[in-house]
This record gives C-alpha cells, structure tokens and sequence, in this order.
C-alpha cells in the first residue's frame, strides 16, 4: 500500500511539472504577431480568444484552438525535449488552426474580419473556421 502511495505520488509530481512551460521553448514570434493580428480583427468573440494574450505563449500555454508541432534546431535536441520544452535550441510553429468544430467553440460565434496576417502561419496544414461570421 505504502508503495503504492509513493508511485501515485511520483506520478502527481510529473503530471504537474509537465505543465510548467518554461520560457526557452517558445512560438515561431510571426506566428503569434499573425494570431494576435487576426484576434485584432475579430470585433465580438464571446470569451473564445480570451486564452489568446501578448503575455502568453501559443504553442506553449497553449491557446484554444491552436496546434503547433515543434522543430529541433541542432541535432542536439532531441524532438521529446522539443515537445516538452526542455532545450532552447527549439522552436514551435502553429501547424492547425481549429476554431470552427464545436467541441472548441461550445456554440460561441466570432464576428469580424479575417486577417490577411494568417497568411504568415507558414507552416499552417489546417484551418478551420466555419460557423462563425468572419468576412474576408
């Protein structure tokens, strides 16, 4: 039982460093000047963007809607201390922009125009958008 405690307690500590996100592994930065530009334009959000901030991280935080992969800059790095931002030498660029499926949204609809900015998320594979009422 006492060995049992002590790996629940193992576990608890790891889940809980997991989430600490430290500064060295941080967003592409025109990645995250494009998120904000297009948050900029977005009039009415309903508290959709509000995890979207200057002071926080993208990829890192992260921020609803946002998926992100991460580049090893040397070889070096190795691509699980990428993810788990645990070496400077790395970077992570926003592959998937997701706030059209309802699971993400919960029913709340963004009104505004869509930013041309977007077009900077260089690495950007998905976006999805629908249900809201963004002109172009």
């Amino acid at each position: 039982m006492v060995h049992s405690l002590q790996l629940w307690a193992q576990v608890l500590c790891v889940c809980a460093l997991s989430h600490i996100s430290p500064i060295s592994s941080i967003t592409n930065s025109a990645d995250k000047a494009a998120l904000l530009a297009f948050k900029a334009l977005v009039s009415s959000d309903q508290g959709l963007l509000s995890s979207w901030t200057n002071s926080s991280d993208p990829c890192v935080s992260p921020w609803l809607g946002i998926f992100c992969n991460c580049t090893a800059l040397d070889q070096v790095t190795t691509l699980a201390d990428c993810v788990a931002g645990q070496t400077p030498n790395s970077e992570h660029a926003v592959i998937a922009l997701d706030l059209g499926d309802q699971s993400i949204s919960k029913g709340m609809q963004m009104t505004g125009r869509l930013a041309p900015d977007l077009g900077q998320l260089t690495q950007l594979q998905y976006l999805r958008l629908d249900g809201h009422r963004l002109q172009v």
